[in-house]
């Protein structure tokens, strides 16, 4: 196994740039801490090497799921105190006094910078429609990137879901979850959540690297021991989209 020399943040401001990243820039990160090898720093050196990327006029956004809320009955959730179960970046991340979180019991995203506000308001129904932040983060022309983590983690494909309705997609309600909102106040909400894997239906949305390395829109660099990836958000949708009309049967096939 070949060793790699400890990641620093300029290791990591790098890569961004290599990729594309320039300051005004919105980010949604999915990450694996791990897959770098040993970052001098840890997840706030991550998140500073992103923060310092983008700039004061820029956006980084990471999910903060909490599918373990839903062992109790009713769900409760709590913006700011509910821990997110996305790996240590997004804990981390979230509980940074500048962190804005959305409000959705299960599928939470937290975002620091100028947009902020409007990419985590209104999140009340699925975890992906037109109201979450996965896509305003398009309507932002924001960027995708991935630290070590597969396209299995990519939510812009689950936005596309719901814009395209496949036959094999569905939904089971959240009823009446009691949602503890960053000010204290407490509302009771229904909301939605995917419930595909409950029906015994997988999506191997991996798959989809091959699609968009055909069609020239991934981009791949190594930081350290991490493999990175870098995807255009609107042109994730308008591929996924794509996929799902013309032959959605292909995110359902483990075959290679």
């Amino acid at each position: 196994m070949e060793n790699f020399k400890p990641v620093t943040g300029m290791d990591i401001r790098q890569g961004l740039e290599r990729m594309g990243v320039r300051e005004g820039d919105s980010l949604l990160v999915h990450s694996s801490l791990r897959s770098f090898g040993h970052v001098e720093g840890g997840a706030d050196a991550l998140i500073d090497a992103l923060l310092a990327a983008v700039g004061s006029s820029g956006t980084v956004m990471v999910p903060t799921l909490t599918f373990n809320v839903l062992k109790d009955s009713p769900v409760r959730f709590s913006v700011r105190h509910t821990p997110s179960t996305s790996g240590k970046v997004t804990e981390v991340f979230r509980l940074r006094r500048e962190a804005v979180r959305s409000s959705h019991p299960v599928s939470s995203a937290a975002a620091i910078g100028e947009h902020a506000a409007y990419l985590t308001d209104g999140h009340l129904d699925t975890p992906c429609d037109a109201s979450s932040p996965y896509y305003r983060m398009t309507e932002l022309n924001g960027k995708v990137i991935f630290f070590g983590a597969s396209l299995g983690s990519n939510t812009v494909f689950h936005c596309a879901e719901d814009i395209v309705q496949p036959d094999y997609l569905g939904y089971a309600q959240i009823r009446d979850a009691r949602v503890t909102l960053s000010d204290g106040h407490i509302k009771t909400v229904t909301a939605r959540r995917y419930d595909c894997a409950d029906r015994g239906v997988r999506r191997y949305l991996e798959k989809m690297e091959s699609v968009f390395l055909e069609e020239g829109i991934l981009q791949k660099v190594h930081i350290g021991a991490s493999r990175t990836y870098l995807v255009d958000a609107q042109q994730n949708l308008e591929s996924s989209c794509r996929v799902l009309r013309e032959r959605p049967e292909f995110i359902l096939d483990d075959a290679t």
